[in-house]
C-alpha cells in the first residue's frame, strides 16, 4: 500500500480540486482513494491498539475472577474473624463474672472466717453459760411455784405497798436464801 500511496499521493495532477476541472468521475475515483489509503493508515495504526485493547480486556476478566475469588475468601475470613470475635467477647464476659464470682466468695469467706473467730470465744462463755443455766434447771419448778405464789399474795394490795414488800423483804429472803 505504501507503494500507491507513495506513486499516486505523491503526484501533483492526482487531487481533487486538479481533477474536478477535467472530469467528475475522475474527481470522485480519486476522492475514493484518497479516503481507502485514510481508512488503511488509520486501521494500521488502531489494530495494533484494538489488539492492545482485547489483552487488556482478557486480562481484566482474568484479573476480575481473581478478585472476586479473593473477595469470596476476604468475606469468608471477614465472618471468621466476626464469630471469633463474638466467642472472644463471651468468653471474656464469662471470665469477668467468674472473676467478680470468686472475689465476693471471697469476701464471703473471710467475712464468715472472721465470725467464726469471734465466735470461737464465745464458746467458752456459751459452755459455762450453759452449765450454769443447767444447774439452774433443777430449780425452775421451784422458782416458778414460788414466783407465782409470790405474785397472788402481793396481788390484792396497792402499788405502794407491794414496792414495799418486794423491796424490804422479798428480795432480801431470795437473797439470804
Amino acid at each position: 500500500m505504501n507503494l500507491v500511496k507513495s506513486q499516486y499521493l505523491t503526484d501533483p495532477d492526482f487531487n481533487p480540486t486538479v481533477l474536478v476541472k477535467r472530469s467528475s468521475a475522475a474527481t470522485g475515483i480519486c476522492k475514493w482513494v484518497i479516503n481507502i489509503i485514510t481508512y488503511w493508515d488509520v486501521i494500521q495504526q488502531v489494530e495494533p491498539t484494538r489488539k492492545k485493547l482485547k489483552e487488556a480486556s482478557e486480562q481484566l476478566e482474568v484479573a476480575t475472577v481473581k478478585l472476586n475469588e479473593v473477595m469470596a475468601i476476604v468475606n469468608e475470613l471477614n465472618a471468621s474473624l466476626a464469630t471469633l470475635e463474638s466467642e472472644y467477647d463471651t468468653a471474656i464476659s464469662e471470665k469477668n463474672a467468674a472473676m467478680n464470682e470468686a472475689a465476693r466468695c471471697e469476701r464471703r469467706l473471710n467475712l464468715a472466717q472472721r465470725l467464726v473467730k469471734a465466735l470461737g470465744s464465745e464458746n467458752e462463755r456459751w459452755g459455762s453459760k450453759i452449765k450454769e443455766l443447767e444447774g439452774q434447771l433443777g430449780l425452775l419448778v421451784g422458782d416458778s411455784l414460788l414466783a407465782s405464789a409470790f405474785i397472788s399474795y402481793a396481788g390484792p394490795f396497792n402499788k405502794m405497798y407491794r414496792e414495799k414488800m418486794i423491796n424490804q423483804n422479798f428480795i432480801k429472803y431470795i437473797n439470804d436464801n
